[in-house]
């Protein structure tokens, strides 16, 4: 994907899964690259063909054979994907973490949303305090939003807190135990 954008400590994969029932024809060959919107095939079921599209770059590592028989939810696909990239904008900076910081991690992996819409404020800024019942960002897993709190969390030490830094930006696609905010723990 990128030129020489130096070692990679890490590698990180998505597996694209089947949203139906059927038979998986036109796979992409394996070791080839894949960009957003291009074509990873087809399902074929009950004489309907729903075509399948990638939503991120990768490389296909592991793929299902033309006219493999597929279960719904079974994975298709591979993809070795370039680990997230931090791009620091105005709102992400802050005062650097030190040991009071709790780190706050994703509790699953998905898409990650700041803001509950494209022209609204994000949930949470630096400065902003919470609590427990505090939506700090939504995840998007299978079509499906996620409001993520503190409660998904039983480690984090006080009753509220103030974010100390926001360390991803919208729309990156986070790992299950990335860190997503800073928070100090308020008394």
């Amino acid at each position: 994907m990128g030129e020489n954008q130096g070692p990679i400590l890490e590698r990180h994969y998505v597996e694209v899964c089947s949203g139906h029932v059927g038979f998986y024809h036109d796979p992409p060959e394996s070791g080839a690259a894949i960009h957003r919107g291009d074509s990873l095939g087809r399902i074929v079921s009950l004489g309907l063909s729903i075509d399948i599209h990638a939503s991120i770059d990768g490389v296909v590592e592991k793929v299902l054979g033309h006219g493999a028989p597929v279960e719904y939810s079974q994975p298709l696909i591979t993809l070795r994907v370039e680990p997230p990239q931090f791009i620091p904008t105005p709102a992400h900076e802050a005062v650097e973490p030190n040991s009071n910081h709790y780190q706050f991690k994703a509790p699953i992996q998905g898409i990650l949303y700041l803001c509950p819409g494209p022209d609204h404020p994000p949930f949470v800024e630096i400065g902003s305090e919470v609590d427990k019942k505090s939506v700090l960002c939504l995840l998007e897993v299978n079509k499906t939003y996620i409001d993520v709190t503190l409660t998904v969390t039983d480690d984090f030490p006080a009753e509220r807190g103030r974010i100390a830094r926001v360390c991803c930006n919208s729309e990156d696609h986070i790992a299950k135990g990335d860190v997503l905010f800073h928070i100090e723990p308020l008394q």
